[in-house]
Protein backbone atom coordinates (compact mmCIF):
# COMPACT_ATOMS: atom_id res chain seq x y z
CA UNK A 1 0.00 0.00 0.00
CA UNK A 2 2.78 2.49 0.68
CA UNK A 3 4.49 1.49 -1.96
CA UNK A 4 1.99 2.10 -4.31
CA UNK A 5 1.21 5.84 -2.73
CA UNK A 6 4.76 6.08 -2.97
CA UNK A 7 4.28 5.40 -6.79
CA UNK A 8 1.48 7.64 -7.83
CA UNK A 9 3.38 10.58 -5.81
CA UNK A 10 6.80 10.41 -7.45
CA UNK A 11 4.31 9.65 -11.18
CA UNK A 12 2.62 13.05 -10.29
CA UNK A 13 5.58 15.16 -9.69
CA UNK A 14 7.48 13.41 -12.91
CA UNK A 15 4.02 14.40 -14.47
CA UNK A 16 4.05 18.21 -13.38
CA UNK A 17 7.93 18.41 -13.98
CA UNK A 18 7.16 17.52 -17.51
CA UNK A 19 4.78 19.60 -17.99
CA UNK A 20 6.66 22.84 -16.95
CA UNK A 21 9.75 21.82 -17.96
CA UNK A 22 10.57 25.00 -20.19
CA UNK A 23 9.28 27.00 -17.05
CA UNK A 24 12.05 25.15 -15.24
CA UNK A 25 14.44 25.47 -17.87
CA UNK A 26 13.64 29.29 -18.49
CA UNK A 27 14.30 29.75 -14.49
CA UNK A 28 17.52 27.69 -14.82
CA UNK A 29 18.62 29.28 -17.70
CA UNK A 30 18.61 32.43 -16.18
CA UNK A 31 20.34 31.25 -12.99
CA UNK A 32 22.92 30.02 -15.25
CA UNK A 33 23.58 33.24 -16.87
CA UNK A 34 23.13 35.27 -13.91
CA UNK A 35 25.34 33.10 -11.55
CA UNK A 36 28.22 33.56 -14.40
CA UNK A 37 28.09 37.42 -14.22
CA UNK A 38 27.74 37.60 -10.72
CA UNK A 39 31.16 35.39 -10.48
CA UNK A 40 33.04 36.89 -13.08
CA UNK A 41 32.04 40.21 -11.32
CA UNK A 42 32.80 38.77 -7.43
CA UNK A 43 36.27 37.27 -8.52
CA UNK A 44 36.78 39.90 -11.16
CA UNK A 45 39.57 37.68 -13.25
CA UNK A 46 41.21 39.19 -16.04
CA UNK A 47 41.73 36.45 -19.14
CA UNK A 48 45.41 36.32 -19.93
CA UNK A 49 47.83 33.85 -21.40
CA UNK A 50 47.76 31.74 -18.57
CA UNK A 51 44.04 31.97 -18.71
CA UNK A 52 43.82 30.71 -22.29
CA UNK A 53 46.02 27.70 -22.14
CA UNK A 54 44.53 26.07 -19.18
CA UNK A 55 41.05 26.48 -20.74
CA UNK A 56 42.78 25.32 -24.39
CA UNK A 57 44.09 22.30 -21.76
CA UNK A 58 41.08 21.38 -21.17
CA UNK A 59 39.51 21.76 -24.54
CA UNK A 60 41.74 19.85 -26.20
CA UNK A 61 42.81 17.27 -23.72
CA UNK A 62 41.00 16.80 -20.22
CA UNK A 63 37.35 17.37 -21.90
CA UNK A 64 38.28 14.63 -24.79
CA UNK A 65 39.21 12.17 -22.31
CA UNK A 66 36.27 12.52 -20.15
CA UNK A 67 34.25 11.90 -23.58
CA UNK A 68 36.41 8.91 -23.82
CA UNK A 69 35.82 7.42 -20.64
CA UNK A 70 32.01 7.90 -20.67
CA UNK A 71 32.40 6.25 -23.93
CA UNK A 72 34.29 3.28 -23.01
CA UNK A 73 31.60 3.16 -19.88
CA UNK A 74 28.61 3.19 -22.42
CA UNK A 75 30.31 0.15 -23.88
CA UNK A 76 31.08 -1.40 -21.00
CA UNK A 77 26.83 -1.08 -20.11
CA UNK A 78 26.66 -2.91 -23.66
CA UNK A 79 28.62 -5.03 -22.77
CA UNK A 80 26.73 -6.33 -19.41
CA UNK A 81 24.45 -7.59 -21.97
CA UNK A 82 26.58 -9.41 -24.10
CA UNK A 83 26.43 -6.41 -26.94
CA UNK A 84 29.03 -5.05 -28.64
CA UNK A 85 28.96 -1.48 -29.07
CA UNK A 86 31.36 0.40 -31.81
CA UNK A 87 33.90 2.60 -30.18
CA UNK A 88 33.43 5.53 -32.99
CA UNK A 89 29.87 5.20 -32.50
CA UNK A 90 30.35 5.06 -29.31
CA UNK A 91 32.42 8.67 -28.83
CA UNK A 92 29.91 10.00 -31.30
CA UNK A 93 26.82 9.16 -29.15
CA UNK A 94 28.71 10.32 -25.80
CA UNK A 95 29.73 13.63 -27.09
CA UNK A 96 26.26 14.36 -29.07
CA UNK A 97 24.77 14.07 -25.61
CA UNK A 98 26.83 16.90 -23.75
CA UNK A 99 25.89 18.81 -26.28
CA UNK A 100 21.74 17.35 -26.34
CA UNK A 101 21.57 18.09 -22.84
CA UNK A 102 21.41 21.92 -23.08
CA UNK A 103 18.74 21.59 -25.00
CA UNK A 104 15.17 21.66 -22.86
CA UNK A 105 14.80 18.44 -23.44
CA UNK A 106 17.11 15.09 -21.73
CA UNK A 107 18.45 14.70 -25.26
CA UNK A 108 21.66 13.52 -24.15
CA UNK A 109 20.06 10.08 -21.73
CA UNK A 110 17.42 9.65 -24.37
CA UNK A 111 20.25 9.32 -27.27
CA UNK A 112 22.51 7.15 -24.82
CA UNK A 113 19.27 4.77 -23.97
CA UNK A 114 18.44 4.79 -28.30
CA UNK A 115 22.07 3.63 -28.85
CA UNK A 116 21.59 0.81 -26.89
CA UNK A 117 18.27 0.02 -27.84
CA UNK A 118 19.48 0.35 -31.55
CA UNK A 119 22.20 -2.96 -30.28
CA UNK A 120 19.01 -5.38 -29.01
CA UNK A 121 18.78 -4.13 -25.55
CA UNK A 122 14.76 -3.35 -24.39
CA UNK A 123 14.24 0.13 -23.40
CA UNK A 124 13.99 -1.55 -19.95
CA UNK A 125 17.44 -2.89 -19.84
CA UNK A 126 18.83 0.25 -21.29
CA UNK A 127 16.82 2.69 -18.61
CA UNK A 128 18.46 -0.25 -15.56
CA UNK A 129 22.35 0.12 -16.76
CA UNK A 130 22.01 3.96 -17.77
CA UNK A 131 20.57 4.43 -13.84
CA UNK A 132 23.55 2.00 -12.71
CA UNK A 133 25.71 3.96 -14.74
CA UNK A 134 25.02 6.75 -12.79
CA UNK A 135 23.77 5.99 -9.50
CA UNK A 136 27.55 4.04 -9.67
CA UNK A 137 29.50 7.13 -10.61
CA UNK A 138 27.54 8.73 -7.72
CA UNK A 139 28.93 6.65 -5.08
CA UNK A 140 32.20 6.50 -6.23
CA UNK A 141 32.14 10.54 -5.95
CA UNK A 142 30.58 10.17 -2.23
CA UNK A 143 33.14 7.49 -1.23
CA UNK A 144 35.59 9.73 -2.25
CA UNK A 145 33.94 12.86 -0.71
CA UNK A 146 34.08 10.70 3.10
CA UNK A 147 37.56 10.15 2.50
CA UNK A 148 38.26 13.38 2.24
CA UNK A 149 36.17 14.71 5.20
CA UNK A 150 36.67 11.64 7.64
CA UNK A 151 37.60 14.32 10.65
CA UNK A 152 33.46 15.41 10.16
CA UNK A 153 31.95 12.10 11.58
CA UNK A 154 28.32 12.88 10.53
CA UNK A 155 29.15 14.10 6.99
CA UNK A 156 31.93 11.02 6.49
CA UNK A 157 29.41 8.42 8.14
CA UNK A 158 26.49 9.64 5.86
CA UNK A 159 28.38 9.61 2.73
CA UNK A 160 30.35 6.25 3.09
CA UNK A 161 26.88 4.84 3.86
CA UNK A 162 25.52 5.98 0.54
CA UNK A 163 28.82 4.95 -1.00
CA UNK A 164 28.87 1.41 -0.03
CA UNK A 165 24.85 0.74 -0.18
CA UNK A 166 24.94 1.78 -3.93
CA UNK A 167 27.90 0.10 -4.67
CA UNK A 168 26.47 -2.53 -3.47
CA UNK A 169 22.93 -2.66 -5.15
CA UNK A 170 24.66 -1.67 -8.14
CA UNK A 171 27.17 -4.54 -8.11
CA UNK A 172 24.41 -7.12 -7.22
CA UNK A 173 22.44 -5.81 -9.96
CA UNK A 174 25.31 -6.65 -12.54
CA UNK A 175 26.70 -10.09 -11.29
CA UNK A 176 22.96 -10.68 -12.21
CA UNK A 177 23.39 -9.86 -16.10
CA UNK A 178 24.70 -12.06 -18.87
CA UNK A 179 27.75 -10.06 -19.18
CA UNK A 180 28.83 -9.83 -15.32
CA UNK A 181 32.43 -10.27 -16.59
CA UNK A 182 32.26 -6.22 -17.96
CA UNK A 183 31.31 -5.59 -14.55
CA UNK A 184 35.46 -4.72 -13.12
CA UNK A 185 35.51 -2.57 -16.35
CA UNK A 186 32.59 -0.70 -15.89
CA UNK A 187 33.67 0.11 -12.35
CA UNK A 188 37.31 1.23 -13.39
CA UNK A 189 35.71 3.41 -16.34
CA UNK A 190 33.63 4.90 -13.91
CA UNK A 191 36.20 6.25 -11.54
CA UNK A 192 38.02 7.19 -14.04
CA UNK A 193 35.74 9.76 -15.05
CA UNK A 194 35.15 10.86 -11.92
CA UNK A 195 39.05 11.35 -12.16
CA UNK A 196 38.96 13.45 -14.74
CA UNK A 197 36.41 15.54 -13.52
CA UNK A 198 38.78 16.14 -10.53
CA UNK A 199 41.50 17.22 -13.39
CA UNK A 200 38.63 19.06 -14.81
CA UNK A 201 37.50 21.04 -12.19
CA UNK A 202 41.32 21.70 -11.05
CA UNK A 203 42.73 23.25 -13.97
CA UNK A 204 39.47 25.58 -14.47
CA UNK A 205 40.26 26.63 -10.88
CA UNK A 206 43.84 27.42 -11.95
CA UNK A 207 42.60 29.29 -14.95
CA UNK A 208 40.75 32.12 -12.71
CA UNK A 209 43.39 31.99 -10.68
CA UNK A 210 42.18 30.49 -7.27
CA UNK A 211 44.32 27.33 -5.32
CA UNK A 212 41.68 24.41 -4.44
CA UNK A 213 42.53 21.61 -2.93
CA UNK A 214 41.66 17.73 -3.52
CA UNK A 215 38.65 17.70 -0.49
CA UNK A 216 37.18 20.76 -1.81
CA UNK A 217 37.46 19.83 -5.71
CA UNK A 218 35.94 16.09 -4.49
CA UNK A 219 33.03 17.60 -2.91
CA UNK A 220 32.10 20.39 -5.69
CA UNK A 221 31.81 17.71 -8.56
CA UNK A 222 30.25 15.32 -5.99
CA UNK A 223 28.07 18.56 -5.56
CA UNK A 224 27.74 18.84 -9.78
CA UNK A 225 26.95 15.11 -10.20
CA UNK A 226 23.87 14.91 -7.45
CA UNK A 227 22.73 18.15 -9.16
CA UNK A 228 22.56 16.61 -12.70
CA UNK A 229 20.20 13.62 -11.06
CA UNK A 230 17.38 16.25 -11.22
CA UNK A 231 15.11 15.57 -14.14
CA UNK A 232 14.43 19.44 -13.35
CA UNK A 233 16.66 20.85 -16.28
CA UNK A 234 18.69 19.24 -19.23
CA UNK A 235 21.90 18.14 -18.09
CA UNK A 236 21.27 19.91 -14.78
CA UNK A 237 22.10 23.26 -15.86
CA UNK A 238 22.42 26.23 -13.21
CA UNK A 239 21.07 23.08 -10.98
CA UNK A 240 24.91 21.72 -10.75
CA UNK A 241 26.44 24.76 -10.17
CA UNK A 242 23.67 26.45 -7.79
CA UNK A 243 24.29 23.50 -5.87
CA UNK A 244 28.10 23.47 -6.06
CA UNK A 245 28.18 27.27 -4.79
CA UNK A 246 25.93 26.86 -1.83
CA UNK A 247 28.20 23.64 -0.64
CA UNK A 248 30.95 25.24 -1.13
CA UNK A 249 29.72 28.50 0.69
CA UNK A 250 28.70 26.18 3.46
CA UNK A 251 32.16 24.65 3.58
CA UNK A 252 34.12 27.68 3.71
CA UNK A 253 35.17 27.90 -0.37
CA UNK A 254 34.59 30.55 -2.55
CA UNK A 255 30.92 30.18 -3.92
CA UNK A 256 31.60 32.17 -6.89
CA UNK A 257 34.67 30.34 -7.74
CA UNK A 258 33.21 27.06 -7.83
CA UNK A 259 30.24 28.50 -9.35
CA UNK A 260 32.44 29.74 -12.40
CA UNK A 261 34.62 26.99 -12.56
CA UNK A 262 32.04 24.61 -13.33
CA UNK A 263 30.62 27.03 -16.10
CA UNK A 264 34.27 26.85 -17.47
CA UNK A 265 33.91 23.19 -17.52
CA UNK A 266 30.32 23.12 -18.79
CA UNK A 267 30.98 25.53 -22.07
CA UNK A 268 34.53 24.17 -22.45
CA UNK A 269 32.85 20.59 -22.52
CA UNK A 270 30.37 21.57 -24.60
CA UNK A 271 32.63 23.03 -27.20
CA UNK A 272 35.21 19.99 -26.97
CA UNK A 273 32.26 17.43 -27.93
CA UNK A 274 31.37 19.78 -31.02
CA UNK A 275 34.81 19.75 -32.49
CA UNK A 276 34.49 15.47 -31.94
CA UNK A 277 31.67 15.90 -33.64
CA UNK A 278 33.19 17.96 -36.36
CA UNK A 279 35.68 15.51 -36.91
CA UNK A 280 33.59 12.27 -36.84
CA UNK A 281 31.39 14.14 -39.29
CA UNK A 282 34.59 15.02 -41.55
CA UNK A 283 36.06 11.28 -41.32
CA UNK A 284 32.70 9.74 -42.65
CA UNK A 285 32.87 12.50 -45.73
CA UNK A 286 36.31 11.41 -46.19
CA UNK A 287 35.15 7.87 -45.92
CA UNK A 288 32.08 8.34 -48.73
CA UNK A 289 34.69 10.48 -51.26
CA UNK A 290 37.40 7.51 -51.25
CA UNK A 291 34.20 4.82 -51.62
CA UNK A 292 32.55 6.79 -54.43
CA UNK A 293 36.13 7.41 -55.74
CA UNK A 294 36.72 3.28 -55.86
CA UNK A 295 33.43 2.40 -57.23
CA UNK A 296 34.25 5.29 -60.34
Amino acid sequence: MRTDLLASRLAAIRAHVERRRSVYFALFFTLFIGGLAWSFAELGPKPDWTFGAFMLLDLLVLAPMGVAAAAFNLQSCAALFQKKAPLRDAFGVTAAGVIGDLAPLPAGYVARGAFLSRLGLTFRQAGAVLFASTLTGLAIASGAVAVMFIAKPVLFSSLLAFALASLMGSAMWMSGRPGAQAMGPFLLLKAAGFLVLILRLGIAMRAIGVDAGLADLSLLVFASMAGGLAPITPGGLGLREGLAAALAAANGFSPAAAFLALCLCRISGAASCALILAAREGLKMRERRRASGNAS
